[in-house]
């Protein structure tokens, strides 16, 4: 069986959640990490977009970033109420440009809250064929 050029997959790890994600680029592999976690803790097929959320990400490496754009989901889901619908990734000259159309928390069926980011084990790195990234999240 062949992996497609991008997707996520959770892996075995007790009592949180593990995501491992891959992509040809930085930006899709970033993208395909965040919804990773999203998908993994929620189901918002039927939630519609209430309003969209613009963020600038500052980061100091790419372990940082992964671990900024998840800090960033938590926070607007602990403070907002929202979860990004989709997500777009631009990398600019500072970091890189989030823009998530966000559904509300009453449209969606939340299976788990995540509260933290693990920095143990937090991985986001070209491996000489596509980005890879791997993050634990603290439910």
């Amino acid at each position: 069986m062949t992996e497609s050029s991008h997707g996520y997959r959770s892996l075995p790890h007790t009592a949180d959640l593990r995501i491992h994600a891959w992509a040809p680029s930085q930006p899709q592999c970033l993208r395909t990490a965040v919804l990773g976690v999203r998908d993994s803790i929620a189901d918002v097929t039927h939630a519609p977009v209430v309003r969209t959320v613009d963020r600038m990400l500052h980061a100091t490496d790419n372990a940082d970033a992964l671990a900024r754009a998840l800090d960033e989901l938590i926070y607007i889901l602990d403070v907002a109420g929202l979860l990004p619908l989709d997500l777009t990734v631009t990398a600019v000259p500072e970091g890189y440009w989030l823009r998530m159309p966000m559904g509300a928390l009453a449209d969606v069926e939340l299976w788990v809250t995540p509260k933290a980011v693990a920095l143990q084990d937090l991985h986001f790195a070209y491996d000489g064929a596509k980005w890879n990234a791997a993050v634990t999240i603290d439910v």
